[in-house]
């Protein structure tokens, strides 16, 4: 007899599967790396090299307002040279594999990352 969830699981290996067939989190380490490149190298003064990424997560949406189709979304933060979060990259991929769209979102320059700390750094000294 099948356990309740055999079915889920099954899903869920097979979404493994493919985000390792597909090198999902490996094609999103190089697509916010891209984005600097087609922007001349620097965005909101931040040079691809300024910053250090880390998976977040693979998710996969089979029904939604924003697209009639289902996808997996590959979601890697940037972060500072601190440490601090600087922002995300976003990749959208189909479930055939085919790259529907990506987003970087920088949630703060680098002057205004810079300045917080340095106070940061000014209050412990």
């Amino acid at each position: 007899m099948n356990r309740p969830m055999d079915w889920a699981e099954d899903i869920v290996e097979r979404l493994a599967s493919f985000a390792d067939e597909q090198r999902l989190v490996d094609q999103a380490e190089k697509g916010w790396r891209a984005w600097f490149v087609n922007e001349g190298g620097t965005i909101e003064g931040w040079r691809a090299d300024d910053l250090n990424s880390k998976f977040r997560s693979l998710m996969l949406c089979f029904k939604s307002a924003l697209l009639p189709y289902p996808y997996i979304t590959t979601s890697v933060g940037l972060f500072g040279p601190n440490g601090g979060d600087i922002g995300q990259y976003r990749r959208i991929t189909l479930l055939n594999g085919d790259v529907n769209d990506d987003y970087l979102e920088i949630d703060c320059t680098k002057s205004k990352y810079q300045e917080r700390h340095a106070r940061t750094r000014q209050r412990r000294a």
